[in-house]
């Protein structure tokens, strides 16, 4: 072998032996980063797991909002159909005030003709007074009319009680 050949194959495995130590240090620097790639993706992992668990959680949420949202529409309605009918109450009441109203109005004039009717009626409290005297007379002659009718009442009842024991005694004596 020639020596020109021997430094040129020294030459390359000098070349060589860099080539390799460079190799093993993009290696080793490789190795370094996939081992932080890999961390990194561990990492990543755990994010997706908890954003997938994050997910599922709104997922839920979203359904009971769903639920909320049906039971809200469903309240809503019930409140249109509660709006409606306080609308139609409150019709009613008003129908109702223009009618008190008008009864009030009523009732106010009934109660001029009733202080008209109560002046009349003192008026005729003072005529009765006044005839007082007259129906005390008239009373105190019923009532002796009335005594003396009562006795021949009581006469007559006691009559026809001794008539009905006759009879009663009869009845007894004949079989």
């Amino acid at each position: 072998m020639s020596e020109e050949r021997f430094n040129r194959l020294e030459t390359q495995l000098d070349h060589m032996a860099r080539m390799i130590t460079e190799l093993i240090r993009i290696v080793g620097n490789t190795n370094a980063a996939v081992e932080e790639l890999r961390s990194d993706v561990n990492g990543l992992k755990s994010d997706v797991n908890g954003i997938k668990s994050d997910v599922s959680n709104l997922k839920s949420d979203i359904n009971e909002l769903k639920s909320d949202v049906s039971n809200l529409k469903s309240d809503i309605n019930e409140l249109k159909s509660d709006v409606s009918n306080l609308k139609s109450d409150v019709n009613e009441l008003k129908s109702d005030v223009s009618n008190l109203k008008s009864d009030v109005n009523e009732l106010k004039s009934d109660v001029s003709n009733l202080k008209s009717d109560v002046n009349e009626l003192k008026s005729d409290v003072n005529e009765l007074k006044i005839s007082n005297q007259q129906i005390k007379e008239e009373i105190a002659e019923i009532k002796m009319t009335l005594k003396e009718h009562g006795e021949k009442l009581d006469y007559a009842l006691l009559k026809l009680i001794n008539h009905d024991v006759k009879l009663h005694n009869l009845k007894i004596v004949q079989p």
